[in-house]
């Protein structure tokens, strides 16, 4: 008998979708985030209360700075990613 032919489990918070935002929930979440990415660099940080988005920024990288590269060194300029990271965490 296949999954989609066996019936919902109760609503008791027991079933596997219940099971897995519980994990979701219970995993501690970082209070800043950062993305660098190829034309430009970001952060975002949490305030204490649930999905409260205490503040962000987004600074954007002059072309070449990052190159994506799964061989290739990735940060070219490292000058150039240094100052948009301090100017995003300022």
């Amino acid at each position: 008998m296949s999954s989609l032919s066996t019936p919902a489990a109760p609503s008791t918070g027991r079933g596997p979708i219940a099971r897995i935002g519980h994990w979701l929930n219970a995993m501690p979440h970082p209070a800043c985030a950062v993305e660098i990415g190829a034309h430009r660099v970001a952060a975002a940080r949490w305030g204490k209360g649930p999905g409260q988005l205490e503040s962000f920024a987004v600074e954007p990288l002059p072309p070449g700075v990052v190159m994506p590269s799964p061989v290739e060194t990735n940060v070219v300029q490292p000058e150039a990613l240094a100052s948009a990271l301090r100017r995003v965490f300022a």
